[in-house]
């Protein structure tokens, strides 16, 4: 089990982030009730994946702590708008965004479950991807996916911050191409200017932070 500062130093340590900066986001999003609260010590409130996602979303998406609860409201309700490169086969998760409307930020707290520790020395994050990426014929074989992941994607969770979007992209670790690709956007009226900032984190943050609230 995982209480609110473990998940806080998770977070800090696997971004290079000041652990004091992590912690005030931490604190704005769960004074607005969107991280579980509890007393103290042993009866603290534990952390669960949503909470994880949550606190994620208002790390990389805020510019600063007093905006991190909205933020978290806002991105965490951003719908799938389009997706490319998946495969037809898939019959897991990216299927069901498209047919139960799930919003971006269930869609991160399914992700870190899924990057939790390995069971019988199989990454279940590597074989979700294996099953719902459509790869090249003659490309990544499921063993090795499911083995070692790192070894061949980049798993990139992006904030398009200014432009309220979000997205998911797997590209090849060497090349940088994309494999596939997923955007996630909000009710359309935010702004839609010419100038945006990116912050961008990859499997090893969601690993990082799946392995601790499995913990």
């Amino acid at each position: 089990m995982a209480f609110f500062n473990d998940l806080v130093k998770s977070i800090a340590a696997i971004e290079e982030m000041d652990e004091i900066t992590v912690r005030g986001i931490g604190i704005n999003v769960r004074e607005k009730g969107l991280i579980s609260k509890g007393g103290r010590g042993l009866s603290a409130a534990k952390m669960s994946a949503q909470d994880a996602a949550n606190l994620l979303i208002g790390v990389n998406a805020s510019a600063s702590s007093k905006e991190a609860a909205d933020c978290v409201e806002k991105y965490g309700m951003f719908k799938l708008k389009n997706a490319n490169g998946l495969s037809v086969k898939g019959r897991d998760l990216l299927n069901e965004i498209w047919e139960n409307d799930i919003s971006f930020g269930e869609f991160l707290a399914r992700l870190i479950v899924m990057s939790g520790p390995e069971q019988e020395k199989i990454e279940p994050l590597g074989e979700f991807i294996f099953n719902n990426v459509d790869f090249p014929k003659g490309g990544i074989s499921k063993a090795d996916m499911c083995l070692k992941i790192d070894r061949h994607i980049s798993l990139e969770i992006v904030f398009i911050k200014g432009q309220s979007k979000a997205g998911l992209r797997f590209r090849d670790f060497q090349t940088r191409s994309t494999y596939a690709q997923l955007l996630f956007v909000g009710s359309g009226e935010d702004y839609q200017g010419d100038r945006f900032d990116t912050t961008i984190f990859t499997q090893r943050t969601l690993r990082a932070v799946g392995n601790t609230i499995a913990k």
